[in-house]
C-alpha cells in the first residue's frame, strides 16, 4: 500500500504493469514514446518503473507548472537521450506538440472520446514524419474494458453527427 496525498492506494494486480515493462523493454532504445494515464497513482508507477529501467523520463500533471511543462516539452524535443513522457490524459491531450514521438501507450483511458482524439493528436501533426504507433493497454474482464467500449459508441456517434452534417 502507497500513499498517495491523503489517501492510501492499493495495488491489486501486476499483470498490467507488468505488460507495460515488457512493451518497454522491446522498445528500440533510440525512438521517443509517450505514455498517457487517468490516475496519478498510474503516472507514479509507471515513471518508478522507468527509472528502473534506466529510461530517461518525466512527468506532466495538473500539478506541474506552466513553465516546467515548457521546460520538460523542450527537453524532450531536443535530447535525444530524453525518451519518455509521461502524463495525465486530461493534462496532456491539448495543446502540446509531441511529435519527436512517434508511439503512444495508453495505460488507462478516462470516458473522455474528446480528450481521448485529442490526446492522440499529439503525435499525429504537422512536423511528424514517421507512421505513428498507438498501444492501449487492456486487461481483460476489468474496467478497461468498459471504457474502451463507451470510447468506440462515442466514436461512432460522433461520426454519424459528422456525416450527417456533410450530407445537409
Amino acid at each position: 500500500m502507497d500513499e498517495f496525498g491523503d489517501r492510501k492506494i492499493t495495488q491489486i494486480g501486476t499483470e498490467k504493469l507488468n505488460l507495460f515493462k515488457g512493451i518497454v523493454s522491446d522498445f528500440p532504445s533510440d525512438k521517443k514514446f509517450v505514455v498517457f494515464c487517468r490516475y496519478l497513482s498510474e503516472i507514479s508507477a509507471l515513471s518508478q518503473i522507468l527509472d528502473e529501467m534506466k529510461i530517461n523520463n518525466q512527468i506532466i500533471t495538473g500539478a506541474t507548472s506552466m513553465d516546467m511543462r515548457r521546460d520538460i516539452l523542450e527537453k524532450f524535443k531536443i535530447d535525444k537521450d530524453f525518451r519518455c513522457i509521461v502524463l495525465n490524459i486530461q493534462v496532456g491531450s491539448v495543446g502540446i506538440d509531441l511529435t519527436s514521438a512517434d508511439t503512444m501507450i495508453f495505460y488507462s483511458h478516462s470516458y473522455s472520446y474528446a480528450d481521448y482524439e485529442q490526446a492522440r493528436a499529439r503525435i499525429h501533426r504537422k512536423g511528424q514524419v514517421n507512421r505513428c504507433l498507438y498501444i492501449s493497454l487492456v486487461s481483460k474482464d476489468t474496467i478497461d474494458e468498459r471504457v474502451m467500449q463507451a470510447l468506440e459508441e462515442k466514436k461512432d456517434i460522433a461520426k454519424l453527427i459528422v456525416d450527417r452534417e456533410v450530407d445537409l
